[in-house]
């Protein structure tokens, strides 16, 4: 009697556990099917142990994406046409972050946020964040080359990556929630994005993300990151340094003008305007298109006719 007391609880505990794990699963597959790829989502129920549906701290990389100028371009639209367009183009960048193993949190009309770090731990989340984003680019490319080819206007996008501790897990209602991040390394990523109208650039990135990154690996993949500014974004009072993630059509470009940017960015650092001034005009006349010589040599010149109060070498902005 009991031995098979023994058996029958041994019985039912197994059966517990399996229903649990089953149950768990289910619940995994509920909530992240919607925001993660196949791949990503068969590890999630490998091992249910490893991810917690609660809130947790980890460390992230953060992406937002925006439509420039895109109430302009939405106006000459119908709602229908519309609906098909951004239906198209956010298709298009989805599918990229889901192969590269990100979450895709939220569309806000023609926003994408995303991240890498969460559920699951990654540590080259900063790395899948940045080449997730230049495929972004590149398929942008493809994508107006269609619209052209159609005889519709073209689009232009701008991406801000920050990476950093965030808490993660379900947020909303009892009733209605999703699965998302928040935190102050949330908020400094749509900064940046909105940054990157700024300096007529696709992808910035923080310091933060930049000391994520390996050198070596950067070099053997050819992805040239150059630092453009350092600046206190509205609301924060510590400086974040900018760092451009430069497209693969104008590496040659940024190369050839690497050494006086460096130069010019270096006198604007010390507060040295008019030699700054005077370097960063010869950039911008010769080379039209860089934007952030452009935006620094606009500041630097404003700059010799009303220097500020105090420079520690960084410029608070004024907007979000």
């Amino acid at each position: 009697a009991l031995q098979l007391a023994w058996i029958l609880s041994a019985a039912a505990l197994f059966l517990y556990r399996y229903f649990a794990v089953d149950r768990e699963k289910r619940e995994l597959r509920t909530v992240f099917s919607k925001y993660v790829s196949h791949d990503v989502l068969h590890d999630m129920l490998q091992d249910p142990s490893k991810v917690r549906l609660g809130g947790e701290e980890k460390e992230a990389t953060i992406f937002f994406s925006d439509v420039r100028g895109f109430t302009t371009f939405s106006e000459k639209m119908t709602p229908t046409e519309l609906t098909q367009f951004l239906n198209r183009y956010l298709t298009l960048m989805t599918d990229i972050i889901l192969e590269k193993r990100g979450v895709v949190d939220k569309y806000i009309g023609d926003a994408i946020m995303a991240f890498w770090g969460a559920p699951l731990t990654n540590d080259r989340h900063a790395m899948d964040a940045i080449e997730t984003s230049l495929l972004m680019i590149s398929a942008l490319e493809r994508f107006n080359a269609e619209l052209k080819a159609q005889g519709e206007d073209q689009i232009d996008i701008g991406i801000g990556l920050n990476s950093g501790r965030v808490t993660a897990g379900n947020m909303g209602s009892e009733k209605r929630f999703d699965y998302t991040v928040m935190g102050d390394t949330v908020n400094l990523a749509s900064r940046l994005e909105s940054l990157t109208k700024q300096y007529g650039v696709h992808l910035i990135i923080s310091n933060f993300t930049h000391a994520q990154l390996d050198a070596n690996e950067l070099a053997e993949k050819d992805i040239l990151i150059r630092e453009i500014d350092c600046v206190k974004v509205k609301g924060k009072k510590l400086p974040v340094t900018l760092f451009e993630v430069v497209d693969p059509g104008k590496r040659e470009a940024v190369r050839r003008t690497w050494g006086r940017f460096s130069e010019a960015r270096s006198l604007y650092y010390k507060g040295e305007w008019k030699s700054a001034t005077a370097l960063l005009k010869q950039l911008v006349d010769k080379e039209s298109w860089d934007g952030p010589a452009k935006t620094l040599y606009e500041r630097c010149a404003y700059f010799v006719e009303q220097a500020p109060e105090t420079w520690d070498g960084s410029y608070e902005m004024k907007s979000k």
